[in-house]
């Protein structure tokens, strides 16, 4: 992992299409003709602040170029480790690794942030949870060193480690040497054994936010989650947010309230294999702000009914998700309930005798921040947005026909700073509509934050009609970026939750083979790379990789 030093650029390297083009961005670099020599001619303190950027930012390229790693990025990374580091995103940095050398990379990496970095107070190294959750994902897995070398971050409060895998008793030797820890997200291997309320209780004192995914069983999974519920009376969040309109960059470790010994648990996750007496819920958590519940599992219980009265019992809910299934009655009885303090609410449910409105929704819920609704078909012309700052929208089954009143009164809603479109419209006239809209002014006006999800499966069945689409939905995002100005700060375009487009489109522009291609993604299987050539747009990669969420 040692490169020369002093550390010097070599004058006549170009760094093209790449994320040290956006680090010139950022600095005002002239773009054409740039050379990544010229930032050490910056101030000591925004060359700092160009290098912390560049580590957070992602390398989407199909074919890692190891020569930009050891003259630009490996440098760069030695420059930002010093005794007064306390925060790292390192997320970019590993993803400018060679696959064949990721693992000896990654643990060289931990190494020298132990030997360097020694008073950081937050460590992150992210990876997408739907690639984590992935049945064919093979996890990289800590070993003693690795451990060892964490260890020795005492100051640690924030631990995301998404791309190692530990095992369980490692995790708790982990915990234990990381007195001051707080919030740690990880992966967990199959061996997932079974420890004692008092192993957990001494491993995680301080421990309020416990993200995890695993390839253990899911008996497995469920037993962990309620034994880290059951030992840690601190905890606020387990194993995942209880809704997905909740991110980790929203969440903050709130302080304890009420009674020492009793729980604190914020986000509770219901289904059928829970744990506790389905009498008392709102007792047993009564500081519950986000509930979610999975009504295919919630449902099987024998005593369902009686959970469900239970359910109208807690004092602070403010999120709401329901999931495929909760009788139609109680859930106008939840939102009823809930809706006067409501700030988020997700109800994923498709079924035709499902007559939820949004006008209902708005009239019991005046707070309303986050919505996001599947399968909602009804025509109305609403009334009122309550407060709506983020909408999650399903194009998908139907749910509003051509040229849609109510889709477009939905998305004129005037405070609407996040919107995410997921699936295609139904017709591509109500996409040209959109896109007509906002040349006119008439919609978006207060828009920072754009994704669109094609929510595409394969790319075995791409047909003429979704080439159409894609081409206008070009169009869409090039007009939302010139007419929307510097509000619009983020756009994400993804072919589906695992998949970017850029990350199809790099392959394709750099004639990837099929095999280096999966590699990335099993969505790529069986894609035919000759037929795809209209995909690639260098102005569209340019400007998502401008503006993507870093």
């Amino acid at each position: 992992m040692e490169t020369k030093e002093p550390l010097r650029w070599r004058r006549k390297a170009k760094f093209i299409d790449s994320p040290v083009e956006r680090v010139a961005s950022l600095a005002s670099f002239s773009r054409q003709n740039f050379s990544f020599y010229e930032i050490w001619d910056l101030p000591p303190e925004d060359r700092s602040l160009l290098f912390f950027r560049l580590m957070g930012i992602r390398c989407l390229k199909p074919i890692r170029n190891t020569e930009e790693f050891q003259t630009l990025m490996l440098p760069a990374f030695k420059q930002v480790l010093h005794t007064n580091t306390t925060v790292l995103d390192l997320t970019g940095f590993v993803s400018f690794f060679p696959k064949l050398q990721r693992v000896a990379l990654t643990r060289a990496t931990i190494f020298r942030i132990s030997d360097f970095a020694p008073n950081l107070k937050e460590l992150i190294i992210k990876r997408d949870r739907d690639l984590r959750e992935d049945p064919h994902n093979n996890y990289l897995s800590s070993d003693e060193e690795v451990l060892d070398a964490l260890c020795q971050l005492k100051k640690l409060i924030v631990l995301q480690m998404e791309v190692l895998a530990f095992d369980l008793p490692d995790l708790l030797t982990l915990g234990k040497q990381l007195p001051k820890l707080k919030y740690l997200s990880t992966n967990v291997t199959k061996k997932i054994e079974m420890n004692s309320v008092k192993e957990l209780k001494m491993s995680f004192k301080q421990l309020k936010v416990f993200l995890f995914c695993s390839n253990a069983d899911w008996e497995k999974r469920q037993a962990l989650r309620r034994l880290i519920i059951k030992s840690l009376k601190q905890i606020q969040v387990v194993e995942d947010f209880s809704s997905q309109l909740c991110a980790t960059k929203d969440w903050f470790i709130l302080p304890e309230l009420g009674t020492p010994g009793e729980s604190d648990l914020r986000h509770l996750t219901l289904d059928y294999d829970l744990g506790p007496k389905p009498a008392d819920l709102h007792l047993k958590y009564p500081r519950v702000t986000h509930l979610k519940i999975d009504w295919s599992e919630f449902g099987k219980c024998e005593n369902n009914m009686l959970q469900m009265t239970t359910l109208l019992k807690f004092s602070h809910i403010q999120s709401l998700e329901l999931l495929y299934g909760v009788p139609i009655a109680f859930v106008y009885q939840l939102i009823t309930k809930y809706g006067p303090n409501l700030l988020a609410l997700d109800v994923a449910d498709g079924r035709p005798e499902m007559d939820l409105t949004y006008n209902h929704i708005f009239y019991f819920c005046p707070k309303l921040e986050k919505l996001c609704l599947v399968g909602r078909g009804t025509e109305e012309k609403i009334d009122s947005f309550a407060q709506l700052k983020e909408l999650n929208l399903s194009l998908s089954f139907g749910c509003f026909g051509s040229n849609s009143p109510t889709l477009f009164n939905l998305l004129s809603a005037p405070d609407l700073k996040k919107l995410e479109l997921l699936g295609q419209f139904k017709d591509v006239e109500d996409l040209r509509m959109l896109t007509s809209m906002i040349k006119t002014g008439r919609i978006f006006l207060n828009l920072e934050n754009l994704v669109v999800n094609f929510n595409w499966f394969t790319l075995m069945k791409i047909t003429a009609k979704k080439e159409i689409y894609f081409k206008q939905t070009v169009e869409f995002l090039f007009v939302a970026m010139n007419y929307l100005g510097k509000r619009l700060t983020q756009i994400k375009f993804c072919l589906n939750d695992c998949t970017e487009y850029t990350q199809l489109a790099r392959c394709l522009k750099e004639n990837a083979t099929e095999k280096e291609m999966e590699r990335i993604s099993s969505f790529y299987r069986g894609a035919n790379s000759e037929n795809l050539g209209w995909i690639v747009n260098k102005d569209l990669i340019a400007m998502l990789e401008k503006r993507r969420e870093e």
